[in-house]
């Protein structure tokens, strides 16, 4: 199992390419970023959002969670306690 220190949080996808990789929406992402302080993607310097190889593994595992009916503010108070527990 990987641990989430392991992730590189380097900031080098677009949100687009983000939306591809997990499956999920842009309008999604951005609003899991807004409601729950999900992340906080870097800003390039054209305004647009930077996502990591992290952000990406944590938007896979908060989607995995919702699909099992998991409601998000769960997925993310359980996502935040992993990472608070190493």
């Amino acid at each position: 199992m990987v641990n989430m220190t392991d992730i590189s949080t380097t900031p080098l996808y677009t949100i687009k390419t983000v939306a591809a990789r997990t499956g999920l929406l842009p309008v999604t992402i951005r609003a899991w970023e807004r409601r729950h302080n999900l992340l906080t993607p870097y800003r390039s310097d054209n305004r647009y959002r930077l996502y990591s190889e992290r952000d990406v593994a944590v938007l896979r595992w908060i989607r995995m969670r919702t699909e099992e009916g998991v409601v998000i503010s769960s997925a993310v108070a359980e996502m935040q306690e992993l990472i608070r527990n190493g």
